[in-house]
This record gives C-alpha cells, sequence and structure tokens, in this order.
C-alpha cells in the first residue's frame, strides 16, 4: 500500500464484475497478535460468499468512519466492528 494512505476504517465499494459494498481498514493490525508493523488493506464484503483470494478486484474508498484503534478486549472490538458495518449500511442508503 502507498504510504500516503492513512490507517483508517472506511467505506467502500469493490468492483469484481458488480459493485459489491463492504467495509474497508488500511491498518498495520494493532488488535492481532501476528502485526508485523506493515500497511494492509482488509475488506470485508457484505452478502457475498465466494474466495477472491489472488483475484485482481477494484476497491473504491467513499468515506471515513474511524481512526484505526486498539482494543482492550475481544467483546469491544466486536461491538465495534458491529458499529462499523451499521455506518456503512447506513451510508449507502442515503446515497
Amino acid at each position: 500500500l502507498h504510504d500516503a494512505l492513512p490507517i483508517l476504517c472506511w467505506v467502500c465499494l469493490v468492483f469484481f464484475g458488480k459493485n459489491i459494498i463492504g467495509i474497508s481498514n488500511i491498518s498495520i493490525r494493532p488488535n492481532c497478535i501476528f502485526s508485523n508493523n506493515y500497511k494492509l488493506l482488509e475488506v470485508h464484503l457484505f452478502n457475498l460468499n465466494i474466495n477472491l483470494y489472488g483475484k485482481y478486484i477494484e476497491v473504491f474508498i467513499y468515506k471515513k468512519i474511524r481512526d484505526e484503534k486498539k482494543f482492550t478486549s475481544k467483546k469491544k472490538l466486536i461491538y465495534q466492528i458491529h458499529q462499523d458495518i451499521a455506518q456503512v449500511k447506513q451510508y449507502f442508503t442515503y446515497q
């Protein structure tokens, strides 16, 4: 990933034959024990159950959701993920 891309959680669309709503995170994975301090783009796509590993996709980033954060518990991380997903769905409901 380009160094200019900020470490944030984003609303995104992915194009893989069609537009697919999702949430993306540009991160150094502060909540993962395997973090290596390299920027990583992670994308979660809604309502899609296919393996895209090794496939070419286009990710379009639209709106910042929040800054990266290290959570003190797994429960707090899961709660925040649900809040983030709700924001993404609301964003596309009103677009």
